[in-house]
């Protein structure tokens, strides 16, 4: 597990334990936050912590939906016309990627046959493994 993903458990558990800690630090599991993308060939760079699987109480699949559109809300609030995701939670999260197919595909697919900004999202995997899972699961 990175660095990130280990801050964002630990803030993750003291919110849970009644710490108040501020949400600008580090989103939720669900929420995304944006930044501008310095020096990278893009607008924004969207931000978000996916659930890690078995550890939400059976509702890891409400959150990595809830992930992928509030990301896509962010990124048409900004009017972006090209996101690029990569396989939430599917790599030290281990959420079964088969599944986390589904569930990017299905939200994906409804927010853009919505009314939207957004004309093309790139699903970008570490692997061909990865690439294969969701291309067999759900095809966008």
């Amino acid at each position: 597990m990175g660095i990130i993903e280990q801050a964002a458990q630990r803030l993750e558990e003291l919110r849970r334990s009644g710490i108040e800690v501020p949400r600008q630090v580090v989103p939720l599991a669900r929420e995304a936050t944006s930044r501008t993308a310095g020096d990278l060939p893009a607008r924004f760079v969207i931000h978000t912590v996916g659930p890690i699987f078995g550890q939400h109480n059976g509702d890891e699949e409400r959150l990595l939906t809830a992930c992928y559109r509030n990301c896509l809300l962010l990124a048409a609030k900004h009017e972006l016309k090209t996101v690029a995701f990569p396989a939430i939670s599917t790599g030290a999260y281990g959420y079964p990627k088969a599944e986390a197919a589904k569930i990017a595909s299905t939200t994906v697919r409804e927010f853009i046959h919505g009314s939207s900004s957004i004309k093309e999202v790139r699903l970008v995997f570490f692997g061909q493994e990865d690439m294969l899972a969701f291309l067999n699961s759900h095809a966008l």
